[in-house]
């Protein structure tokens, strides 16, 4: 697509991009963060976003060269809704366990 216009549409739709950034010092890093877009400001308009201080792909590497963002559509769930939520209750007792390894 090469109408910015489409492009802002779908950006301010979908805000999660994956900010890809390389370095020889750093080397490759992608986070996924959410972005807002000003139309108006630069040539081409400007993504916003914020990393946290801990996240190693800090604003030096975005200072240093190019960036990649990628915006894409949010994936469909599945039909199956015991498969979906069998599926939802891995995904729940692996990433929202505490330090013991411990679910919710």
């Amino acid at each position: 697509e090469h109408d910015p216009a489409v492009l802002f549409d779908f950006i301010e739709a979908h805000p999660l991009g994956a900010l890809v950034t390389a370095s020889t010092e750093a080397g490759l890093f992608a986070t996924h963060v959410p972005f807002l877009v000003d139309r108006v400001r630069g040539a081409h308009g400007v993504l916003e976003s914020h990393i946290a201080r801990a996240n190693p792909q800090h604003w030096q590497t975005l200072a240093t060269g190019e960036v990649l963002v990628i915006f894409s559509e949010p994936d469909a769930y599945l039909e199956d809704r015991a498969l979906l939520r069998g599926h939802l209750d891995v995904l729940t007792a692996r990433h929202e366990a505490d330090a013991t390894g411990r679910g919710p």
